[in-house]
Order: C-alpha cells, then sequence, then structure tokens
C-alpha cells in the first residue's frame, strides 16, 4: 500500500511533465478522388462528368483530383499525396504541377521505386545498353510531395490527367 502511495504521484509527475497530450494529438488525413470526363450536353456545351457515370472511350482525358484533408488537431509534417495512373490509360505529360518546395515524381512499377524523371534502359543498334527518359504512357504512379507541412484543419488539392488507351 505505501508502494502505491509513493508511485501513483511519481507517475503522475511523470506523464504531466512529458505531457499525455501529444500522445492524443496527431495529423488525420483523408484523401477523395475525383474523376471527370469532357462531354457535351444536348446544347452542345462543354460539361465536366464523373467519370464513374460515363464509358471512357479511346482518346478521352480523365482529369483527377486528389484532395487530402487534415481534419486532426496536428499538421501532417512531410506529407505525399499520390494517385494511380489506371490501366488503359496514359499520364498526359505535364498536366500535373506543384508549388516550389514541392516536387513531383513518378514510377513505372506500381510504386516500387519513384523519380522526378523515370529512366529506362534502351539496347542500341551496335548492341551497347544506354539509359533515357521512359515515355510518360510507362508511368504506372505519381505522387507529390509538398515539401511543407499540410496544416490541422486544412486541405490541398493534386490534380492530373490521363488518357484513355
Amino acid at each position: 500500500m505505501r508502494i502505491q502511495r509513493i508511485l501513483a504521484p511519481l507517475i503522475c509527475s511523470v506523464l504531466f511533465t512529458f505531457g499525455m497530450t501529444p500522445a492524443f494529438a496527431k495529423p488525420l488525413v483523408a484523401l477523395t478522388l475525383v474523376g471527370v470526363i469532357a462531354e457535351k450536353d444536348a446544347a452542345g456545351k462543354s460539361i465536366m462528368v464523373p467519370v464513374e457515370s460515363v464509358q471512357p472511350k479511346p482518346g478521352d482525358a480523365i482529369h483527377y483530383t486528389i484532395t487530402a484533408s487534415n481534419t486532426g488537431s496536428d499538421a501532417a509534417r512531410a506529407f505525399v499525396s499520390q494517385g494511380r495512373i489506371p490501366a488503359g490509360t496514359a499520364y498526359e505529360a505535364g498536366s500535373s504541377t506543384i508549388a516550389a518546395p514541392g516536387h513531383i515524381e513518378f514510377s513505372l512499377d506500381a510504386g516500387k521505386t519513384w523519380s522526378a524523371k523515370p529512366m529506362v534502359a534502351v539496347k542500341n543498334a551496335d548492341g551497347t545498353t544506354v539509359m533515357k527518359p521512359a515515355d510518360p504512357a510507362a508511368y504506372t504512379n505519381i505522387r507529390w510531395a509538398s515539401g511543407k507541412e499540410l496544416a490541422a484543419h486544412a486541405s490541398a488539392a493534386y490534380s492530373y490527367v490521363v488518357i484513355v488507351k
């Protein structure tokens, strides 16, 4: 009983000194993906239609937007968002941007490796192999590293375009 009386104030003191609140305060980021395709309405006016409600045709451009919303009480530090380039589509080069200090990276292998300028090995006619920039149509994933935190109760949007093959 004497040990409990001594330890209880000590444990409370340690918890107060190091703080229990930070253990519960954390970022909580939810990602929402929306895809739209430009279609013509009955009057011939261009409208954006959710990709789920149409059958995409070869040559259609699908505009994707990923919205990251931090509903947590702390900032999400070193926040990175990523999207997939769906099978049967090709990334449209230059369709995504990010403000400095952020950068965009691409993957050729479903997100195992990343690079701002993916390279592929190409064999020359003489049998030598050289590294050349990959065709954006070969990209499988895209990610945005903003270089800054996503503040608590804030949102950020990232967009890209793919072309249906």
